[in-house]
């Protein structure tokens, strides 16, 4: 489990990357804003990226995120508590799980029907977040005495 911790951490680092690498204004890996625009965010009519604090927090947003990947497997020296751990894993897996099952359905294209994005989100974008989602799962899973930690929750 630590591997997966780790591996898990090290993928939301790139993405956090890019996300911030995007908000200095770079179009990487395309010609321009527009190409990228249609191919990350997809929503119609789209000729820009949206404002800039956004991709910032987007970017904090998954670099935290690879944070609490390795908290789940008590990684890190310091960190916050453990029912609190367990609480922003599960949020995370939460959201990732159901960021990949909405990305899928057919309402979700009419929100972003732009080409190249359609594509790219049916072939990699919703199946890398149910990917992350999953890992999340597991390291949750994989908690100590996770179930007793539960029923303090529900």
């Amino acid at each position: 489990m630590n591997q997966l911790s780790v591996l898990l951490a090290a993928v939301l680092v790139v993405i956090a990357a890019i996300h911030f690498l995007w908000a200095t204004g770079s179009a990487w890996p395309f010609k321009d804003e527009r190409t990228l625009a249609r191919t990350v965010v997809g929503t119609k009519g789209i000729e820009t990226m949206p404002k800039r604090w956004i991709l910032w927090g987007a970017g904090g947003t998954l670099l935290l995120a690879a944070v609490w990947a390795l908290f789940l497997r008590k990684m890190l020296p310091v960190g916050p508590p453990r029912l609190v751990i367990l609480i922003g894993g599960m949020a995370l897996a939460y959201v990732f799980v159901l960021r990949g099952i909405l990305g899928i359905l057919p309402s979700f294209q009419r929100v972003a029907p732009e080409q190249p994005f359609v594509r790219l989100n049916l072939m990699l974008y919703s199946p890398l977040s149910l990917v992350i989602g999953g890992c999340f799962v597991l390291l949750v899973a994989a908690w100590p005495n996770w179930t007793w930690r539960l029923s303090l929750i529900f």
